[in-house]
């Protein structure tokens, strides 16, 4: 039945595990300790989640040693042979592949060594893009419980907030357009303003480039150059006390938001989701 066919499973696994803590590693014990005892002890009611949560505890206490690539290539061949209850002796590992099947994808180990280690904490580096994009922002190296609670007083809670934060991407396109933008701004032209019909010295052209939805009034006539020095308070919905919360993170003015590491590191987590298998 069904159960049966569950344990004989986990069964498998575990003689795997078993059989690897036997040869020399420098991490045997941790491994045996935090892997192996899960899966002998797992009763008829085990879940595939159980499963998947020592495979997560395996990769967190053995991610820096090669018996650890070797074991989760081991387990993924293992895995899928059938176990013989007639065998009255813990099954050998599959013989050690350098290729490991993920699904209907062949992935070589070397494709393994992605990784974003520099930009998030210990104990989530074994996450995937999808699964950090959802993650809170304290998931990020940098973030503790301070500057959480003051991002979480601009209701940005996760990395997909940080990732998705408007005023980050208002504040971004200023930036990059200021690194085209002509010295001494728009000519006035005579001819066009003789059409007009107005002879006013003070005379001032429309012009159509604007982001007067995304600036306060004071700020609407300032160039893209100044506005990277102007507070990030002078952003449309931004209030003066946002802009100390911000302060308190290394950010004062739209420049400095524009560089945000934790809002360029979400943004960028986000995009690498969209293109995981």
């Amino acid at each position: 039945n069904t159960p049966n066919r569950a344990i004989l499973h986990h069964r498998q696994l575990a003689s795997t595990l078993y059989a690897l803590t036997v040869a020399p590693a420098p991490n045997k014990k941790s491994l045996f300790t935090m892997v192996a005892l899960p899966f002998l002890s797992l009763s008829t009611t085990a879940a595939s989640s159980s499963t998947t949560a020592c495979f997560t505890m395996a990769r967190k206490s053995l991610a820096t040693s090669t018996t650890t690539t070797r074991l989760l290539v081991q387990l993924s061949t293992t895995a899928t042979t059938p176990y013989s209850s007639s065998s009255s002796s813990f099954p050998q590992p599959a013989p050690f592949s350098p290729r490991r099947n993920l699904g209907s994808t062949t992935t070589s180990l070397k494709m393994m060594q992605m990784n974003c280690n520099d930009a998030l904490k210990k104990q989530d580096e074994v996450l995937s893009f999808t699964e950090l994009s959802q993650k809170p922002v304290t998931t990020l190296q940098g973030i503790g419980p301070v500057h959480q609670g003051q991002l979480a007083d601009l209701r940005l809670h996760t990395i997909a907030d940080l990732a998705n934060y408007k005023f980050f991407h208002l504040a971004r396109a200023i930036a990059t357009l200021q690194s085209v933008e002509e010295a001494g701004g728009r000519q006035v032209d005579d001819n066009n303003a003789a059409e007009d019909g107005d002879d006013d010295d003070d005379h001032v052209p429309y012009h159509v480039l604007n982001l007067n939805k995304g600036l306060d009034k004071a700020y609407e006539t300032w160039s893209l150059t100044e506005l990277m020095d102007a507070p990030v308070a002078a952003l449309q919905g931004l209030t003066d006390e946002a802009g100390e919360t911000w302060k308190h993170l290394g950010v004062k003015t739209i420049g400095d938001l524009a560089e945000c590491k934790y809002c360029l590191w979400a943004e960028a987590l986000q995009t690498a989701a969209k293109f995981e298998e």
